[in-house]
């Protein structure tokens, strides 16, 4: 199931994947969210996605990330 998480735009798309993994879709733009996310990871304590993976398919880029409970900033 495809399902658009980060606002009524489009700005990007999320597909729930398997074993509690979100696939997202990146823009060339989005290439350094990996890096952001491991360093998020080993030097704070903030709840963030973990960086599982990234994937292409023709000219689209892909970031696979696990879930994270919450809410989301907007329905606060």
């Amino acid at each position: 199931m495809t399902v658009w998480l980060h606002g009524p735009t489009g700005a990007v798309l999320v597909a729930r994947a398997p074993f509690r993994l979100y696939i997202e879709q990146i823009t060339s733009f989005g290439i350094d969210e990996p890096n952001a996310l491991k360093l998020i990871e080993q030097c704070t304590f903030i709840p963030a996605p973990r960086f599982v993976d990234v994937a292409e398919h023709g000219d689209e880029n892909y970031l696979v990330v696990t879930l994270v409970r919450g809410q989301q900033l907007r329905q606060i």
